[in-house]
């Protein structure tokens, strides 16, 4: 102890106290004190202190030696974010380059068992070189992975970027790809084989409908366990819908389209497209904003028994039919705001809504005869 420290400096207290104190900072205070004093950064080494990294801040320094110094086997959560870029997090490269990820996950494995301890990964805003970075970099142990607004450069078109993932994330829970514009179509087919996803955000990946067949395999035959599905601002239409709709485990789906009646004019939810959820035995919470529902869809909507949530924004549900519906089935509420952006696209002039529907099931029926799936 410093004698020439005055009665009552922070300094004088011993490790143990100070260790209860630092436990209460996060993780950019915390390394603030690190770099205040010796003794200090001695007790900050301390591994308990780093079970949970949360947004330090975004330089290479700070990056370097979190990854190389201070995780350790005991820590179970990462959450690294970049600050919003204005030119779309493609105009800066990030700090967090692929021999940092290779360092933290060393780190993090058990001397015990020779297993990583790391369950949790936030890599928000985070730019890498698809020829230098690939997913099987990462623990194995994770349970959740969350890439939003991750860009990747240099995937070929052909780049089967999540092939194989399922063997190597047996325990992945939760994974989130909302705004990756380099999430395709195809990568459905590799995302659906993950033995253990619960939950699936794809908000804002406009590539994810480009293919019907795609989301009809991987829906199909897929996605045995998952409960939580976010397609919102996709792209996608009726003919996803019917597919993505039809997961047998599915609790709540997302598929509302806010960037209001950007949908195309042949392919847009309606009314007809709720069939496959009639009677759903699972489903609790639905978006269906910025669709092209009217009250028809209600009676369907009545049919579902867990149903408890359903977000109807800028659709043409009327209020009348709101209260009836809220009369008839009080254990769900259904949430809408008015139109206010937007109108929508009116109906293509020369086909009644009768004649467009039955064109929607000859073409939905050649395409399941295409695709060699069984029509019920």
């Amino acid at each position: 102890m410093d004698l020439d420290l005055p009665a009552g400096h922070m300094l004088r207290l011993s490790d143990e106290v100070l260790l209860i104190i630092l436990k209460n900072l996060c993780t950019k205070d915390l390394l603030s004190v690190f770099w205040s004093c010796r003794k200090l950064q001695r007790v900050c080494y301390e591994a308990d202190l780093w079970t949970q990294i949360e947004n330090p801040v975004d330089n290479y320094e700070t990056l370097a030696l979190i990854s190389k110094k201070l995780a350790n086997p005991k820590t179970t959560k990462v959450r690294i974010a970049s600050p919003v870029s204005p030119l779309g997090n493609k105009g800066y490269r990030s700090s967090f380059c692929p021999s940092l990820i290779e360092s933290l996950h060393l780190r993090t494995i058990s001397p015990v068992n020779g297993t990583s301890s790391l369950t949790q990964l936030y890599l928000i805003r985070q730019k890498f070189n698809g020829l230098a970075f690939r997913l099987q970099m990462l623990p194995k142990s994770l349970k959740i992975l969350h890439l939003s607004e991750t860009h990747i450069d240099n995937l070929s078109e052909e780049s089967q970027y999540f092939q194989g993932l399922a063997d190597h994330f047996t325990s992945l829970e939760e994974l989130d790809l909302s705004y990756c514009s380099w999430v395709t179509g195809h990568s459905l087919m590799s995302l659906s084989k993950f033995p253990r996803l619960t939950k699936l955000l794809l908000r804002g990946c406009r590539r994810v409908g480009e293919c019907l067949a795609y989301v009809s395999l991987a829906s199909r035959f897929g996605f045995k366990s998952l409960k939580i599905l976010d397609v919102t601002d996709t792209k996608v239409g009726s003919s996803e819908f019917t597919g993505m709709s039809s997961i047998a485990t599915l609790e709540e789906f997302y598929f509302g389209q806010y960037d209001q009646y950007s949908d195309s004019e042949y392919n847009y939810i309606n009314d007809f497209c709720f069939a496959t959820i009639r009677n759903s035995q699972s489903l609790k919470v639905l978006d269906i904003s910025g669709s092209r529902i009217t009250n028809g869809v209600l009676p369907t909507l009545l049919s579902i028994p867990l149903l408890k949530q359903v977000y109807a924004h800028f659709t043409q549900l009327t209020q009348e039919a709101i209260e009836e519906f809220h009369r008839r089935k009080p254990s769900c509420k259904i949430y809408k705001v008015a139109q206010t952006v937007a109108t929508p696209p009116p109906p293509i002039a020369h086909q009644q809504p009768f004649n467009y529907y039955n064109i929607r099931i000859g073409d939905m029926l050649e395409e399941a005869i295409e695709l060699g799936i069984g029509v019920d």
